[in-house]
């Protein structure tokens, strides 16, 4: 809401430096409390980068494959509605590898393979994935899909959106205004990570692509799915592929603060299932 908040301001030419040194103050405030409440917190500069030339590096390049799901514009109810972003983290060799097992898995069962996976249909078993009503084959399948995923080496990052979120229509200004917020990220980094390791650690800029055949966004689709119903059921159900994808989740040490994967926002009415689930993650607490 403080980026939304300055863009919009930036955009109608105001002098934004009062704001920005309101935000710096709150940002001090939150820092004192949760010191408080959970003791020392990690440095902003822990993270270390090797050169101030990436580049030249000649690193190994992970992708990181985003797909949405839920109702991304606004709407006139008074009901809830929910909103996720689903990520995979893959190297190119491993991404080429889904792509070949993926290939294999629909010619096995389809007898072809120029077509993408798409949610919500496979978990419904409609149209493609109906297999004329056979239940044992809609159970081959699926089992075959989950083994994939198992077997698919990857790293998952989610974001929950409950209640009503507002966001733009999809389109090139969507993805204009995508980049403009992906480079604020890269020049003024966050209150937790420096501007200067996101630009050591992250590509300046941003690849838009839509889905076609086999590829890595598959898996960002069926991630952003489950994670949609895992948000609308208040944190405390299995989706489909959950139990395949949870184990993929990014954890850390405590996974507090920046070390989990998955953020929900708000979370304060449902945060004991938050952090049930990141236990059951691998999180390491404390006695």
């Amino acid at each position: 809401m403080a980026r939304l908040l300055e863009s919009l301001l930036e955009r109608a030419d105001y002098n934004t430096d009062d704001y920005k040194k309101l935000v710096r103050d709150l940002a001090g405030h939150e820092n004192s409390q949760l010191v408080k409440t959970y003791g020392r917190l990690e440095s902003r500069k822990r993270y270390k980068g090797q050169s101030s030339q990436p580049l030249l590096e000649d690193r190994t390049t992970n992708s990181l494959y985003v797909d949405e799901n839920g109702k991304s514009k606004p709407e006139p109810l008074a009901t809830p509605t929910f909103f996720s972003l689903g990520a995979i983290s893959m190297t190119p060799d491993d991404a080429d590898s889904y792509r070949n097992a993926a290939d294999e898995l629909k010619n096995d069962f389809f007898g072809r393979s120029d077509f993408t996976f798409h949610e919500p249909y496979m978990r419904n078993h409609d149209a493609l994935y109906y297999f004329n009503g056979d239940k044992s084959k809609q159970n081959a399948f699926d089992d075959a899909l989950n083994n994939l995923i198992e077997a698919t080496p990857f790293v998952a990052f989610g974001v929950g959106v409950r209640k009503h979120a507002y966001f733009e229509s999809q389109g090139p200004k969507e993805d204009a205004e995508h980049q403009l917020e992906y480079a604020r990220l890269l020049l003024d980094g966050t209150q937790w990570v420096p501007s200067s390791a996101f630009r050591n650690w992250l590509e300046t800029g941003m690849r838009f692509a839509p889905k076609s055949n086999s590829h890595p966004m598959e898996l960002s689709d069926m991630f952003s799915r489950d994670l949609y119903e895992w948000v609308r059921g208040e944190c405390g159900i299995k989706p489909y592929r959950w139990e395949v994808f949870e184990k993929k989740i990014y954890c850390r040490d405590d996974g507090m603060r920046g070390k989990f994967g998955v953020k929900i926002f708000p979370d304060s009415d449902i945060r004991d299932k938050i952090e049930v689930h990141r236990v059951q993650c691998g999180a390491i607490r404390g006695n």
